[in-house]
């Protein structure tokens, strides 16, 4: 069996204050996609959009997967060359918000690379086995 333990012990309040900082910044990222729609009618910008926002949806939905905060930032990324190539003002407010993911992310990935996994010894699986019979 084995046992996942903090190398420093963080507080439950820190990961429910990060995933509040990253609802705070989809936000932000939903706000900017509803300007951009109002201002552009383009069916490319529209598909950019639509996975930025499925990606956006499902790093909410699911806050314990990386890869899809990863991909928020991405498809950001993607979407602000795209509003750059078409001359948008919003080019390089998606590609900050762009960058503010990825910051995020980093933070967020450094904080998961503390988790450790350790074997229970021999001894400890014995008591406890001894005392659960």
């Amino acid at each position: 069996m084995a046992q996942a333990t903090l190398e420093s012990q963080i507080p439950n309040s820190l990961y429910s204050s990060s995933e509040a900082l990253w609802a705070k910044i989809i936000g932000g990222v939903i706000g900017m996609i509803s300007l951009i729609l109002q201002d552009h009618n383009d069916h490319y910008l529209v598909d950019r959009i639509t996975i930025v926002r499925g990606y956006a949806d499902l790093s909410l939905m699911y806050p314990s997967n990386h890869a899809y905060r990863q991909r928020v930032s991405t498809s950001l990324l993607s979407l602000s060359e795209a509003l750059r190539d078409r001359e948008s003002v919003f080019a390089s407010q998606v590609k900050s918000l762009s960058h503010r993911c990825r910051k995020f992310d980093e933070f967020a990935f450094q904080t998961d690379k503390r988790l450790t996994v350790h074997r229970e010894s021999g001894e400890a699986s014995a008591v406890f086995a001894a005392n659960n019979a």
